[in-house]
């Protein structure tokens, strides 16, 4: 009840206003193109009443007769003598006509008559009088009418019969006033009282059915349906769409002002078939795109007011046959004028079915998706035939039609594909947006609407939002991962970017619009690589606490979510580099740091986890990091090896994180394995001097293996970083290994370590000789 009365109080207060302005500036729009029509044709008749008579043509003297002279050859370098004979007679001057044209006379000034404003075309004064004057008019006493009605009701007045005999006399009254205002040239005039006449007939008609009972349903149907085609036919006609407006504002204003409170779906619903089913046979001849969205925006307003107020479980079967029927009914009006060849193809025709599918979605899942999944599956895919067949229908009437065309199958698809989640019970109001905004792109870059291709990208951002601060977090408890209700969701949000982006691409028609691919593809992975992270995370979290293995799951966690944003990194990388996308390279950078830092503190971390030598999860992710690193250096080398003087070599900076990467693994692995002693981790005593021990052996090899590296890629810069790999491990050595390590431990450390170094030194030597010897 109280939001039928909140609703009621909206429209009293917006819809005279509302159709006051629509009514206005379609009309001026109007007189705008017959004012340019009638100077056009003014300016076509003063053309041809001051074209000059042409003159009497003259005969044409005859040519002089030219005697040909023997021609003697002049001599070499001297240019032939012209002949005056052969020239052509100078052009006779024509006659001046024998009758002049008097010139036109200068009108004498009015003197003493001050000029009337009022008679200029386009007055503001004229405009308010003539017209607003009587739209406003027309409308509030269509509103007194109703008020009326309901007071006498309240007090009791009259009886009900002389209540509806007043109401149709009103209507009928200004009905006729208006037909004769028409005859007499008063077109704005006849236009106001035509359209609250039927507003009057439509309020009578609804009371005597529906609240006093003089006349059954099936009458009361008859009545309306006359009524509606009077005032449509009237329209149509006159091509008087302010009568058309007004007709519709008045037929769904009538269930406002009548209403008792009571759950009458039945005859409400019947009722906005009716009226338009009269929108629809308005179609057939007008092209009037503001009928269409008033009938379909007061028929949302008066079903959503209904749903809120009454509706329930027992009533679904009646909610759910409104919902259709309209539905049906609007997904053909904007289609109905370009079948019958009454005008083009245009962005409405598309748009609106939209938006209608979307509202229709929306109640459809909150009618049966909770206990019906199937038959909201079932619905969709109604939806989805009903645009295929009228796709086949437009195809066959008017072939021509492509863009309205693939419309149509466009939407039947979406539909189509929305059953799918549908049918497995995901978001709906997420998923129905990501389906949307790509569509919404489409239908704005094939109609060329610059609104259309914004609202899409505004309702993505919609999408967005809700998977990053709504969907959050994806489990409460345990869960199976992947195959899931909540990460299905938002990774067809992430797919929606992705299909906005190949939309958008090769489609830029505009300047703002060049980079919005781009966007929309970053967004996309990004949005997938975070729904992944979270997936990653919350089973771990959940199945730990579950099992009661914190450690072994946050360990697998860990190693999970390197290797995603390793793997992401060298995708958005790569698709960075062949697209020439700057900021997908920056993306694929940043991911593959991301990686390496997670891999490093996940070491360190974990350190007194136990587990066998290189053969453990934390190791492996480490090197898997370490190798994606400097899989991208050399991916990046390869498709950009040219770099701008100044700028930073990215494959020399991703090559030495891989090396930092793996030197810094390989040193915790080594000090973790070998500090360790009897199931726990010794932080002093035997196991420290076995790790430091470890630990400077592992950096010897390691040098030892860039050495190699470098020598054999001759990357000079390979082998620096070797030397200054060696004299970090001299000064290990000097300043913790002969501090704190044992005797045995610290003879082995400097032992080792200058062997390696001597080992060093010979292979350079040889290198020199030999170089010398082939040099002699």
């Amino acid at each position: 009840m109280v939001g039928m009365l909140a609703l009621a109080a909206l429209l009293l207060v917006a819809l005279p206003i509302v159709s006051i302005l629509s009514t206005a500036i379609l009309w001026r729009r109007l007189r705008d193109r017959l004012a340019g029509l009638e100077r056009e044709v003014a300016s076509l008749k003063g053309g041809f009443r001051a074209a000059p008579a042409e003159p009497a043509a003259h005969p044409p003297r005859p040519a002089a007769e030219v005697i040909p002279r023997p021609v003697t050859p002049a001599p070499a370098g001297t240019p032939p003598p012209i002949s005056v004979s052969a020239m052509p007679p100078p052009a006779e001057e024509p006659r001046a006509q024998s009758k002049s044209v008097p010139p036109p006379r200068a009108s004498a000034p009015i003197v003493g008559k001050p000029a009337d404003s009022f008679s200029g075309k386009g007055n503001l004064e004229q405009v308010i009088g003539m017209r607003w004057m009587v739209w406003a008019g027309a409308s509030i006493m269509v509103l007194g009418i109703g008020f009326f009605l309901k007071y006498a009701f309240e007090h009791g007045w009259i009886g009900p019969l002389a209540r509806v005999i007043l109401g149709l006399l009103a209507g009928l009254a200004m009905l006729g006033t208006g037909e004769a205002a028409r005859r007499k040239a008063y077109r704005f005039l006849s236009q106001g009282l035509t359209g609250g006449g039927m507003g009057a007939l439509y309020l009578s008609i609804y009371a005597a059915s529906s609240f006093y009972h003089l006349i059954d349903a099936a009458t009361a149907f008859l009545f309306m349906g006359l009524v509606t085609a009077t005032g449509i036919s009237l329209a149509v006609l006159q091509d008087a769409l302010p009568i058309a407006v007004l007709s519709t504002l008045g037929g769904i204003i009538t269930p406002v002002l009548l209403s008792t409170g009571e759950d009458r779906a039945e005859a409400l619903f019947t009722y906005l078939c009716v009226l338009n089913l009269g929108v629809l046979g308005a179609a057939f001849y007008r092209r009037w795109r503001a009928l269409d969205l008033v009938a379909y925006t007061g028929t949302l307003l008066l079903y959503s007011a209904w749903f809120s107020s009454y509706y329930s479980p027992q009533r679904m079967g009646v909610a759910l046959v409104g919902l259709v029927a309209f539905f049906l009914l609007f997904i053909l009006i904007p289609v109905v004028p370009v079948i019958r060849g009454r005008a083009s193809a245009a962005p409405e025709a598309a748009l609106l079915p939209l938006a209608v599918g979307l509202a229709t979605y929306l109640y459809g899942y909150r009618i049966l998706q909770d206990a019906h999944r199937n038959g909201f599956a079932g619905m969709l895919l109604l939806m989805a035939a009903s645009h295929l067949l009228l796709a086949r229908m437009v195809k066959r009437k008017v072939p021509g039609e492509h863009r309205l065309i693939g419309a149509q199958l466009a939407l039947s698809m979406t539909f189509l594909t929305l059953a799918i989640p549908a049918r497995l019970g995901l978001q709906a109001v997420t998923v129905a947006w990501a389906v949307e905004g790509p569509m919404l792109l489409w239908l704005g870059y094939r109609y060329a609407e610059p609104i259309a291709r914004a609202g899409g990208c505004v309702v993505l951002g919609f999408a967005f939002w809700r998977v990053l601060f709504v969907h959050q977090p994806l489990h409460r408890e345990l869960f199976t991962p992947v195959f899931n209700r909540a990460l299905a969701t938002d990774l067809i949000v992430a797919m929606a970017f992705g299909v906005a982006a190949w939309i958008c691409s090769g489609r830029r028609a505009s300047a703002w619009s060049r980079s919005l691919p781009s966007i929309l593809a970053l967004l996309g992975g990004l949005l997938g690589v975070f729904v992944a992270s979270v997936e990653i995370g919350s089973y771990g979290n959940l199945s730990g606490a579950a099992l009661q293995q914190r450690v072994s799951y946050q360990i697998l966690t860990w190693v999970l979510l390197e290797c995603l944003w390793a793997i992401a990194g060298l995708l958005f990388l790569l698709g960075g580099l062949l697209m020439t996308d700057l900021p997908a390279r920056v993306a694929g950078i940043g991911l593959l740091g991301l990686a390496s830092i997670a891999a490093a503190l996940s070491r360190v971390s974990e350190m007194d986890a136990p587990g066998a030598l290189i053969l453990n999860r934390l190791f492996l992710g480490g090197v898997f990091v370490a190798a994606s690193l400097w899989a991208g250096a050399r991916i990046h080398g390869a498709l950009q090896p040219l770099q701008k003087q100044g700028a930073v070599h990215v494959p020399t900076f991703l090559a030495a994180a891989a090396l930092v990467e793996g030197w810094w693994v390989s040193t915790l692995e080594s000090y973790r394995y070998f500090a360790f002693s009897g199931g726990r981790m010794e932080l002093s005593g035997e196991g420290q001097w076995r790790a430091q021990l470890a630990v400077t052996v592992t950096w010897a090899l390691f040098a030892v293996a860039l050495l190699a590296g470098g020598f054999l890629r001759r990357q000079a810069s390979l082998r620096y970083a070797a030397f200054a790999l060696l004299g970090l491990s001299c000064v290990k050595v000097v300043l913790v290994d002969m501090s704190q390590a044992r005797q045995i431990y610290r003879v082995i450390s400097l032992l080792g370590l200058g062997l390696v170094m001597v080992g060093v030194s010979y292979v350079y030597s040889r290198i020199v000789r030999s170089k010398a010897g082939h040099a002699a």
